[in-house]
């Protein structure tokens, strides 16, 4: 047997680093680019409602899951058919005339209103959680029938 003659040895240096990161797990892509996906809530269902009703009140759920010790927040912007810097609608259109309904959006039981461009904050502790979004809508006195929508983009930062 013929001894082995070691001719140096060195280390190899392993590391491994862990950054914040935070998921939406109630979001669907929609097929945007990988680097920034568009993923879209369910809805935000108002439901049926006669003409002559006066107001509507919706609700939605938004999972999300991030880090440890994160301070994650959720953003809504004003939607498509945002109508000042402190209204958003939705809008139904019959022939050339546009109709639009008013809405808020509350980061609670309908009473803390999320601002346009608002945000609210949520925990960071890596367990799956959820965010209720409320809604109520005003509804104008001779609106036209038909189905209202928007859109809100809704961005989760850390």
């Amino acid at each position: 047997v013929q001894a082995q003659t070691t001719v140096a040895t060195g280390v190899i240096d392993v590391s491994l680093t862990l950054t914040s990161a935070c998921t939406i797990e109630t979001f669907l892509y929609t097929g945007a680019s990988d680097a920034a996906p568009t993923r879209v809530i369910e809805t935000l269902p108002f439901g049926n409602h006669p003409s002559t009703a006066t107001t509507a009140r919706a609700s939605t759920v938004i999972g999300y899951q991030c880090s440890q010790g994160s301070s994650p927040k959720l953003s809504f912007d004003g939607g498509l058919n945002r109508g000042s810097t402190t209204t958003r609608n939705m809008k139904f259109t019959a022939g050339s005339n546009d109709f639009l309904i008013p809405y808020k959006l509350y980061s609670d039981n309908y009473v803390t209103e999320i601002a346009i461009d608002g945000s609210i904050n949520l925990a960071g502790n890596f367990t799956i959680s959820s965010a209720t979004i409320y809604a109520e809508a005003t509804i104008p006195a001779g609106n036209s029938i038909g189905t209202y929508t928007d859109k809100v983009t809704v961005t989760l930062t850390l």
